[in-house]
């Protein structure tokens, strides 16, 4: 835990700066453990700014043993009864949306990508996104969303893939939440 918070406190600095411009918005999600016995307990948190239109938004994980990569996604709902996969309110694919990166190519606006765990149990992942922002109040504000780790990886791209016949039949179950606030 004392690696996620100095993580944190030098994540937080680097985007702080010394100019007297406009500041960041920061959103901040610690990430606590469902205890399904998939390993290790779950610990880590969320970090995002929103400035000049783009979100940039970094998960820390630490002590993941059994599993060397983890999907991330944005939910609606609680921790204690987590919903969809967030999509902005819309019904409609995310998967042709273009964003500062070129195509999204992920099936709703909330799929973030998969985290890679080292050796030792760690990882991080940052996204960039001008699809989403913090304390807007609309429908692309990420506050009050759940940061949802599941326990396998999801292939993206290939559920954008026209000839993707999805199988609903199984569940990635879900290892840790968080619940995005304002920092």
């Amino acid at each position: 835990m004392k690696n996620l918070f100095i993580g944190t406190v030098l994540s937080l600095a680097l985007f702080s700066g010394c100019d007297n411009g406009p500041q960041p918005v920061t959103a901040y999600a610690e990430i606590v453990s469902y205890d399904f016995g998939y390993g290790t307990p779950l610990i880590g948190n969320f970090i995002a700014t929103y400035q000049d239109g783009v979100v940039t938004a970094t998960i820390y994980l630490e002590g993941q043993e059994d599993r060397p990569v983890r999907a991330l996604h944005l939910h609606d709902g609680t921790c204690e009864t987590p919903g969809n996969h967030w999509n902005m309110g819309h019904d409609q694919q995310a998967c042709d949306l273009t964003d500062m990166n070129g195509v999204w190519d992920k099936m709703y606006r909330g799929d973030m990508g998969n985290l890679i765990v080292t050796e030792d149990g760690t990882g991080s992942f940052t996204l960039q996104t001008d699809l989403w922002s913090i304390g807007t109040n609309d429908s692309t504000d990420i506050v009050g969303k759940l940061i949802i780790v599941h326990f396998f990886p999801t292939d993206f791209s290939g559920e954008c893939d026209p000839s993707h016949m999805p199988d609903h039949t199984h569940t990635n179950p879900k290892l840790g939440c968080g619940t995005i606030n304002l920092n």
